[in-house]
């Protein structure tokens, strides 16, 4: 009787071990997918085409836009050049700036561009083109209110 009493605390023993270490496999983390889309917009995009509120925008030809993207901190920044010498095109443009894809860390809105004066834009995002549609409700100047739409080749 010692001997089954002791047999049967050893298999309860093992199977409690086994049972214990018969945890689930460790969730594999998918990659951030802003990290993808933030990489195909990185570089300098040179205007293929402006325009404000459906009229074509020549002084913004010579336009370009070179774009970062920290996959660490999910943020990036921009320079632009050739911005207009014009009163209020800064409102549109300024010459410098940090941007972030809106939504949240849980649910990236990845064809939104955030920039740090809160300017919200529509972006779509190619491994050769980028367009910026977004709206300046008060330009310092009335000439620059209005939906925007800037085309970019790569």
């Amino acid at each position: 009787m010692k001997k089954a009493t002791q047999l049967l605390t050893t298999l309860v023993f093992l199977s409690l071990s086994i049972f214990v270490s018969c945890g689930g496999e460790d969730a594999v983390t998918p990659p951030d997918v802003r990290i993808a889309q933030g990489a195909l917009a990185t570089g300098t995009f040179s205007e293929s085409g402006v325009s404000a509120d459906g009229t074509s925008r020549e002084e913004w030809d010579g336009f370009s836009l070179t774009m970062t993207y920290d996959a660490t901190t999910f943020t990036g920044g921009f320079t632009a050049t050739g911005v207009p010498s014009n009163d209020g095109a800064s409102a549109v443009w300024p010459a410098s700036g940090t941007w972030t894809f809106g939504g949240t860390a849980a649910a990236p809105e990845l064809n939104t561009i955030v920039r740090n004066d809160g300017v919200r834009m529509d972006a779509n995002v190619s491994a050769t083109a980028l367009t910026l549609v977004f709206n300046i409700p008060e330009a310092p100047a009335r000439t620059f209110d209005g939906a925007w739409t800037f085309s970019f080749s790569k």
